[in-house]
């Protein structure tokens, strides 16, 4: 399916189709209405009236779903239509929840925010944890029409206010009111600990609740997530029903997921693919959903214990609890984790060393949510390859891609790129990545840099602002040497960025957390390092740390370690 985006998008010649008939023909392919369309192409209706779509070759499964009906709500209202005794949520440690249960408890919850004037377009502010009370309000919201604002629960205080700040809400759920002060942005303020009483004080929905329900509509915003804040405060980021519905739908075509599959996620909601598997994807195949409890969130062994316990066969996670259960020895073995089917990375670079020692000691398929990398879209790895998508080969699904040089003309088959990325997906926030006028309007450039290979499958091969030009000329990718670095036993995470040493020479700086038994770590680290990839990769310098500074979404925060390492340098300085 992909190898048609590779063959139209990696033409150079005159004839080949321009970025914005390609874009036209794929919204054509999509049944979408000609609103849709011009707000995609960021034009007027009448500039696309009378368009001849070409949708021949393109890369798109068309829905089945009737337009109108490609919601979120539509997934949970379907869901929670089946049998009121069927088990539907696990809350781990504190008993499972039916169909009916949940139905009962979000009716009432609908039914108390109406009484506050919530409805379509009302912003609900939540802790994006993996939590009961965030995914029973998180449906109630919905449901009613609101927004749903996904704050981080590992941010700090001042990234928590700014995404207050950058996206208003009438009633907050956290357990950070104290962090959050009493910031008018962020409306009344319940404690996610006080949500049963909060639920009890609700009145008793109406008979007529399902059909009161406030009708939402593809184009409407389902949540508002927020960038990692690596150039300042997070910035809002609003998805629609539409993007919701459409990867939900596409993550279930790829996958195959049924109604056997117990959905778990170790990290909390703020990225797509976590929100899908926690809020929609049960819903969509007819499975379960198991929410974690503290102690799993955070250690991997009592996560691979709870997946034991309650059958997971869907198992997101960082990276980090990948890299705990590839390292773990005898503590984590494939019978903890006998019924995984599936392994999905997500919200950071899933190394190859990490990918390997999974599949070797567990047998188990590795699908990579697009890492760290910019474009959320429907981009996924093969989970039958070794390679990753953060740091190698995976798959676009129904979405466009084009490679462009510097000057934003398509690249030849097999040279590298930038990867413009055009998709129902995206947000539907104005990023100034993302152009909204000329023939490129809709793409979202998106700085990852690529190349396709045979097949469809595309290459990852770093980020353009990440790549090294190290003193001797060398262009250096951070993702080859973080992946060398996590490959050693007793590294538990890396990070590889540039550095600008006391004489202005940009050199190859790293951190990492870990330390080998007896020995000199960064030394260590270093000789290993210069064996496996030689010495005009080896870092000039590693930090040993006990844990990465984050940013708001989790990402390690470079532009921290650059200081860090230039104060180490300082205070060693003679």
């Amino acid at each position: 399916m992909t190898a048609s985006v590779t063959q139209r998008n990696c033409h150079t010649d005159d004839n080949a189709p321009g970025p914005r008939h390609l874009a036209l023909d794929y919204w054509h392919a999509l049944g979408a209405p000609r609103h849709r369309i011009a707000r995609a192409l960021h034009c007027d209706e009448a500039d696309i009236a009378g368009s001849a779509p070409e949708t021949a070759g393109l890369p798109v499964a068309v829905s089945a779903v009737p337009w109108a009906q490609r919601t979120a709500n539509a997934l949970i209202r379907k869901g929670l239509t089946r049998p009121p005794t069927e088990q539907l949520v696990f809350a781990a440690g504190e008993g499972a929840l039916t169909a009916g249960d949940v139905a009962a408890i979000v009716g009432r919850v609908c039914a108390g925010l109406a009484a506050r004037g919530v409805g379509k377009g009302t912003r609900i502010a939540v802790d994006a944890t993996q939590r009961l009370e965030s995914y029973l309000v998180t449906l109630a919201a919905l449901l009613q029409g609101a927004t749903v604002v996904r704050l981080g629960d590992t941010v700090g205080t001042k990234a928590l206010r700014a995404m207050i700040e950058a996206a208003p809400a009438m009633l907050t759920f956290s357990d950070r009111l104290d962090v959050i002060g009493d910031r008018i942005e962020a409306g009344e303020g319940v404690p996610l600990d006080a949500f049963a009483e909060f639920a009890g004080a609700c009145p008793d929905p109406s008979d007529d609740f399902w059909s009161a329900l406030p009708t939402v509509t593809p184009d409407d915003a389902a949540f508002v997530g927020f960038t990692s804040g690596s150039t300042g405060a997070p910035k809002a980021m609003e998805t629609s029903h539409e993007a919701v519905f459409r990867s939900t739908e596409i993550a279930q075509r790829a996958f195959g997921f049924d109604a056997s599959d117990i959905f778990c996620t170790a990290t909390d909601f703020t990225a797509l693919s976590a929100f899908r598997s926690l809020v929609t994807l049960p819903f969509a195949s007819g499975g379960r959903v198991v929410i974690p409890n503290a102690e799993a969130r955070d250690n991997p062994i009592a996560m691979a214990l709870l997946c034991e316990r309650y059958g997971v066969t869907q198992l997101t996670a960082v990276p980090g609890v990948l890299r705990a259960f590839a390292k773990a020895g005898a503590r984590v073995t494939r019978e903890e984790l006998a019924s995984v089917r599936t392994v999905f990375s997500g919200s950071g670079v899933l190394d190859f060393a990490t990918a390997d020692l999974l599949r070797e000691r567990f047998s188990l398929p590795v699908v990579d949510y697009y890492g760290g990398r910019e474009f959320a879209t429907a981009a996924y790895s093969d989970p039958d390859t070794p390679h990753t998508m953060s740091a190698g080969g995976g798959f676009l699904r129904d979405c466009l891609a084009i490679l462009v040089d510097d000057e934003r003309r398509p690249v030849a088959p097999g040279e590298v790129g930038e990867i413009a990325v055009h998709s129902d997906c995206m947000t539907l926030s104005p990023l100034a990545s993302i152009e909204t006028k000329g023939k490129w309007a809709g793409w979202h450039f998106t700085g990852d840099l690529g190349r396709f290979l045979p097949g469809g499958r595309l290459e990852i091969v770093g980020r353009q602002k990440d790549i090294i030009k190290t003193a001797e000329g060398t262009l250096v990718s951070p993702a080859e040497i973080e992946g060398a670095l996590n490959a050693l036993d007793w590294v538990a995470e890396a990070c590889v960025f540039s550095w600008t040493d006391a004489h202005g020479i940009e050199r190859i700086g790293a951190a990492m957390v870990g330390a080998p038994p007896e020995r000199d770590a960064e030394r260590t680290a270093k000789a290993a390092i210069h064996d496996a990839l030689g010495p005009y990769k080896t870092p000039a310098r590693i930090l040993v740390l006990d844990e990465l500074p984050r940013l708001g979404r989790g990402k390690p925060d470079k532009a921290r370690l650059r200081q860090l390492l230039t104060q180490t340098e300082k205070a060693l300085s003679p």
